[in-house]
């Protein structure tokens, strides 16, 4: 059968993996198979021998180091064809096999019948033992290479899985305090949505909001607050204890969360703990800092149409309206209310596109003449099943995602144009105010905003006024846009001056054309002497800076007369005017003249 018997030794350098691979030789005449074997054996290869594809299979499962087959085609039962189709398909490229090919009848057919099922290589029999041993050395080194490769494959996919789940990790962890962020905490609390539902077991969640965090970041600088919140996060984990979830979900908020909390009691219990680790000191360089916290607690007994956030963040806004510093439980009493913020959440993004959103215009005017200086831009949402909704709610809702930023681009659009329709800042010395969040501050491009506005309406810059309040005006990044905005020639109005604790000092650090006092402000001068003669010295100081004074929120004869004597030159409110809709302010306007 071997015309030529010399044997040719394995190269040197041989890979360790491709020596390592076993040589299958299968063929139902047994005297050929054994002196392939032979051959191959001598040639430094380790031979199994199989006279079918049954002890052929067997061979190959309880050998996994088999790397080359070598078989015949014409075989008792299952031919080698057959075999070669099952080891190609069936077999993890990490185990990869080359099989070879023989027979002793051998036409153009099995050939291509070979090739097509997966065979390395053909060889005709009567062959040399020199050239099986070439083409079974090749093969085997092709195994070894397809494995290797496999494996590489495999450990480079692994690798980057292993990235992409430190990347995922970090996307779901807030940098600062290293608790879970907001999306991770909602991936969470589905999680033990469908776990409590399903085990029927008690599910809690706890929403938590800093008492006056901003104005000891305000006072402190970052690294304070920094500091503040790093101390409160390891806090929470530590009085939450190991079956609740920890997150931080907004920049002075965190939440926790449970699956296994058998009753509300136990709830209220937890939230009492935390709130209790919040309150205590926290060491700082200039001495200890106290915090207080407003807390909404929510469990699944009493919070069972809504979203337990949901209701948690509703028991917490009853917990700040109280004063702070305090507990609150949800109740059924505060479903509704809890329904009513799910909707506003859901449908305030889409509102503009279904043209709920409109704005009206409150007029302002001097008070000297009753002379029509201009408006504010004041957005109203009339819902298809709420009704008409007040700013003061949905406006709260929009700041505290990215959707304040979509609404505001749109209200300055509208503004402008209504602006322009009036020829504000042309032949009508008109001008309409735009209130800005602290988010547009801090995330939109306000100054590129109000130039393509300008530009697109060919509006002057003087017919738009932003107004901004204290707290926004005193941001990071507020000092830059604003002086950005007034460089394009628009003004800035301070908002709403008064209402807490607002201060002089402030205005000299502030690039502001306008003050505008608040409501307030305005009620209590009425009926307090005192107040009305420390009106009269902050007009004449807000004066001597070189601002304007307008007063806000008039409703009556009495506190017009007192902002007038005051010397306060511009006023709006109810007395004067309400917000109108643009049909109605343009009317006011032709009346003007």
């Amino acid at each position: 059968m071997f015309a030529n018997e010399t044997q040719s030794p394995p190269g040197e350098g041989t890979p360790a993996d491709e020596a390592r691979l076993v040589v299958l030789v299968v063929d139902d005449e047994v005297w050929i198979a054994e002196e392939l074997a032979l051959g191959l054996e001598e040639a430094g290869m380790a031979v199994k021998i199989a006279t079918s594809a049954v002890t052929a299979q067997a061979a190959l499962a309880e050998t996994a180091d088999i790397g080359v087959v070598v078989t015949d085609i014409r075989m008792p039962g299952e031919d080698g064809l057959s075999l070669v189709r099952r080891l190609v398909m069936n077999r993890p490229e990490t185990d990869a096999i080359e099989t070879v090919v023989m027979t002793g009848h051998a036409t153009i057919e099995d050939a291509v019948a070979a090739v097509r099922a997966g065979a390395f290589d053909f060889v005709r029999k009567p062959f040399t033992l020199d050239e099986m041993i070439a083409v079974v050395a090749a093969a085997r080194s092709r195994a070894a290479t397809k494995r290797q490769e496999a494996r590489n494959r495999l450990q480079e996919s692994r690798r980057l899985a292993a990235a992409e789940a430190e990347r995922e990790e970090a996307r779901a962890r807030d940098p600062l305090t290293g608790l879970p962020n907001r999306a991770a905490f909602s991936a969470r609390l589905a999680e033990m949505t469908v776990d409590a539902a399903r085990d029927g077991s008690g599910m809690a969640v706890v929403a938590i909001d800093l008492d006056g965090f901003a104005a000891l970041n305000e006072a402190g600088g970052s690294a304070v607050g920094d500091a503040i919140l790093q101390t409160i996060g390891a806090r929470l984990r530590q009085a939450a204890g190991a079956e609740w979830f920890v997150a931080r979900i907004g920049s002075d908020e965190f939440a926790i969360a449970s699956a296994a909390c058998a009753s509300q009691a136990d709830a209220l219990a937890v939230a009492e703990r935390v709130r209790a680790a919040i309150e205590e000191p926290v060491p700082n360089p200039t001495g200890a800092l106290r915090l207080t916290a407003s807390i909404g607690v929510a469990h699944r007994a009493t919070a069972d149409r809504v979203a337990l956030d949901d209701a948690a963040l509703v028991a917490g806004s009853v917990a700040r309206r109280e004063g702070g510093s305090r507990c609150v439980l949800f109740t059924p009493a505060m479903q509704e209310a809890a329904e009513r913020r799910l909707t506003v959440v859901r449908d305030l993004p889409h509102a503009v596109a279904r043209q709920e959103t409109a704005i009206y215009y409150q007029p302002i005017f001097n008070i000297a003449d009753r002379r029509l200086l201009g408006f504010e831009a004041l957005m109203r949402w009339r819902h298809p099943t709420l009704g008409f909704i007040s700013p003061g709610e949905f406006i709260a809702i929009a700041e505290e995602g990215r959707v304040i930023l979509d609404l505001g681009a749109w209200a300055l659009r509208v503004a402008a144009a209504q602006a322009a329709q009036w020829g504000a800042g042309t032949t009508r010395d008109l001008y309409v105010t735009v209130n800005l969040s602290g988010r547009q501050i801090a995330e939109a491009d306000m100054p590129g905003l109000f130039k393509a506005t300008l530009e697109a309406e060919k509006l002057p810059a003087k017919a738009l006024v932003a107004e901004v309040t204290e707290t926004v005006a005193l941001g990071p990044k507020a000092g830059e846009v604003v002086e950005a905005i007034r460089a394009l020639g628009v003004r800035v109005a301070l908002d709403d001056f008064g209402a807490g604790y607002s201060s002089l000092g402030v205005l000299g650090g502030l690039s502001v054309d306008t003050v505008k006092l608040d409501r307030a402000l305005v009620m209590r001068v009425v009926t307090d002497t005192r107040e009305r003669r420390l009106l009269t010295g902050l007009v004449a100081t807000i004066h001597a800076l070189g601002l304007k004074v307008v007063a806000e929120g008039i409703e009556t004869d009495g506190q017009l007369q007192v902002v007038r004597q005051a010397g306060c030159e511009a006023a709006q409110g109810y007395l004067l005017g309400r917000p109108l809709t643009p049909a109605a302010a343009t009317a006011l306007v032709m009346a003007e003249g």
